[in-house]
């Protein structure tokens, strides 16, 4: 799987979520991102890879690479990574129905997914526990991490905290 920013997409085998490009600001795109969308009209986003740092330009491709799932841009520099636990060669990339964007081998072995990576939003089939947390985003036009993390406290409790005094144990 090989998607560049001009414009291609990994769409779901029943069209529900499509993968690409975007710049969230209407007045520029010079930051690009990787999102997951619900393809509704308006689209509903529901999943950012590099949310911390975009791509400068509309240079980034989106690629498996020695058993990684990178974004990286034309010159070679990485901005984003799905590190799966276990590396194998010839590793797939599948946008499942239910918005999860997995890593997988020939033999369907789930090696990444995002689904254990979420970003601000929980879409049905996402299992809650004490590893996930939703991060709200900076602004409109930026979804680098913002002021707010959901997540579960150390008794499992729903908790809705500004992130500088999240303590999820």
């Amino acid at each position: 799987m090989k998607a560049a920013s001009n414009g291609e997409t990994l769409v779901s085998a029943g069209n529900r979520f499509e993968l690409g490009f975007f710049s969230p600001s209407s007045i520029s795109n010079v930051k690009r991102y990787v999102r997951i969308w619900y393809i509704s009209n308006p689209k509903i986003l529901v999943w950012v890879a590099n949310g911390k740092n975009p791509v400068p330009d509309r240079t980034g491709v989106l690629s498996v690479a020695d058993g990684t799932l990178k974004l990286s841009d034309d010159k070679g520099n990485l901005y984003w990574s799905a590190q799966p636990g276990v590396k194998r060669s010839t590793p797939m990339v599948k946008l499942s129905d239910t918005g999860n964007l997995i890593l997988l081998d020939r033999s369907k072995l789930y090696l990444w997914q995002s689904f254990e990576h979420p970003t601000d939003t929980f879409l049905y089939g996402m299992k809650m526990n004490a590893d996930i947390l939703l991060t709200s985003w900076h602004s409109e036009d930026d979804p680098s991490p913002g002021n707010f993390t959901f997540g579960l406290d150390s008794q499992s409790r729903p908790v809705v905290m500004e992130a500088h005094l999240l303590e999820i144990k």
